[in-house]
């Protein structure tokens, strides 16, 4: 048992659920996150270095199995005892959560090195390389999850998703690095979808029955929302190609037609660009908008 002070102080009237999430975030833009300070993070306790991978390929889903009748204005305290006890007790040496989502839908930052970034969690051991740890504060293998909650998770993990070109309904190969609770030993080369449970990648049950219950709902929210806003059809004027754009990376289309059997992905602006790169923070410049709008546009993802 480990027994821990969360302390007090400014962070605790942070506010009510006044500032829950209700409605989508505009086009590609996060949606509301309370920064470490906001909660009150202690930054004289951490002791790990971030570690930022090339990219994201996943999102990972938990619950933090805490106590489900919290008031909003004890939230700030209960996030100081999970990452005292993340960096102090379990030696972690910061929260393990790139973010933490309570029942009144307010989205709070988690591990420290920057939300746009590929930083490694520890949220799930063996599979934290590459993956985006989003946990709901509270035991969801007791209760439902708050509606709220689960449109609170699908837009930081449509926004993120967005950023790094994954298709939330898809899958990727993640090789476990074993260890703690990983169901697959070290070097084993894993098939997942893209927004998946812990529970899928550790001996747990996280994040609960009920939380895992709605992840095929808040894959389909967060292609919605990916769809809506981050991908873009571009033709190339030097090859001709047609590519559907999403976050960084870019995907052939043999050929207009075939746009009807990407819907929802729509709407769709035929654009053309003189310049492509494949980094990390691609860039398309001077790209301009064909139909349905005739104007000059440019894309940066992040």
């Amino acid at each position: 048992m480990a027994l821990l002070d969360p302390g007090s102080g400014p962070a605790d009237a942070l506010g009510g659920p006044a500032a829950a999430s209700t409605t989508a975030h505009a086009a590609g833009t996060m949606p509301r996150v309370h920064s470490r300070a906001e909660w009150g993070a202690d930054e004289s306790i951490r002791f790990w270095d971030p570690e930022f991978p090339s990219t994201i390929k996943a999102a990972t889903i938990h619950h933090s199995a805490d106590g489900n009748n919290y008031t909003a204005a004890q939230v700030p305290a209960m996030l100081r005892s999970i990452y005292a006890y993340h960096t102090q007790t379990r030696g972690w040496g910061d929260i393990g959560y790139n973010v933490i989502v309570d029942k009144f839908g307010r989205i709070f930052e988690g591990r420290y090195g920057g939300l746009t970034s590929t930083v490694v969690g520890a949220h799930a051991g063996g599979f934290n390389t590459f993956t985006f740890g989003v946990s709901m504060l509270g035991n969801y293998d007791l209760v439902q999850v708050p509606q709220v909650t689960v449109n609170a998770v699908s837009e930081i993990i449509a926004w993120k998703l967005g950023l790094y070109g994954v298709d939330p309904r898809g899958s990727t190969v993640l090789t476990s690095g074993g260890g703690g609770t990983a169901r697959y030993a070290a070097g084993q080369r894993v098939t997942l979808p893209t927004v998946f449970g812990h529970r899928d990648v550790g001996s747990t049950a996280c994040p609960g029955q009920y939380g895992y219950a709605r992840l095929g709902e808040i894959r389909e929210r967060v292609n919605a929302l990916v769809g809506a806003v981050g991908r873009t059809l571009l033709r190339t004027p030097e090859s001709a190609a047609v590519y559907v754009v999403s976050g960084t990376h870019k995907y052939p289309v043999e050929d207009l037609g075939t746009l009807a059997a990407l819907a929802p992905w729509g709407p769709w602006a035929t654009c053309r660009s003189s310049t492509w790169t494949d980094s990390p923070r691609a860039r398309v410049s001077t790209a301009w908008c064909v139909h349905p709008q005739e104007r000059c546009t440019s894309w940066t993802p992040g």
